[in-house]
């Protein structure tokens, strides 16, 4: 048995790296009271959107909505 140095025209097989998971994608979310950019509510927006969830909201003042 001989060891054969690989053939340099070769070029080593490139993989596609997976496209990312994206549980919700197509999906709508609604997210009700969202209080402020520190609230639970704020946390979950962020998860679904990263899912690829679309987002519709309420907030619960004009304050919140900055």
């Amino acid at each position: 048995m001989s060891l054969q140095s690989p053939d340099a025209s070769e070029a080593p097989e490139t993989v596609a790296s997976p496209a990312p998971f994206k549980p919700l994608e197509g999906k709508v979310v609604l997210v009700v009271g969202v209080a402020n950019a520190h609230s639970i509510t704020t946390g979950c927006v962020k998860a679904f959107r990263a899912a690829g969830a679309h987002i519709v909201m309420t907030y619960l003042n004009a304050k919140a909505r900055a």
